[in-house]
């Protein structure tokens, strides 16, 4: 075995006293959730298909009905994306008092790239509005457009 080098002997001994004098060393990057404030990062990786525009509907109505605006915001085209950050985006929504979406009918196929899908938006003061929600093909996959009153 060759001889430790210097730096190698250096970090070992650091690494040692650190764990000897340290009463509670982090974990963060080995747990499944970290908590900052009174926020809740969840690591679990976001777990979509968006390879046909039912699958996509049913993912994005899964999240809508999950409040899970991140995820949401994933799915969405690169108009969008370009359009609002991740952050106004999800705050839009987070303050728009949705209960739930409902899926109505059946996908409308527009073209070869663009599709869309009655949805019924469920609010907490038990209101309803329905809407088209479009759907464009783009990266592989069908990603939210936008809506539109009906």
């Amino acid at each position: 075995m060759p001889p430790l080098s210097a730096r190698t002997l250096a970090f070992a001994i650091v690494f040692a006293l650190g764990t000897i004098f340290l009463k509670t060393p982090s974990f963060s990057y080995f747990s499944k959730t970290i908590t900052l404030e009174a926020n809740k990062i969840s690591t679990t990786p976001l777990v979509f298909d968006i390879s046909t525009p039912q699958k996509s509907a049913e993912s994005i109505k899964d999240f809508v009905d999950q409040g899970n605006y991140f995820a949401l915001y994933q799915i969405t085209t690169t108009e969008i994306q370009g359009s609002f950050t991740q952050e106004e985006f999800t705050t839009q929504f987070n303050t728009g008092g949705i209960k739930d979406l409902e899926l109505v009918g059946t996908i409308i196929w527009l073209s070869n790239i663009w599709t869309k899908q009655e949805i019924k938006i469920n609010y907490d003061d038990n209101s309803q509005k329905n809407f088209w929600m479009a759907l464009k093909l783009e990266d592989n996959g069908w990603r939210l457009y936008g809506t539109e009153e009906k």
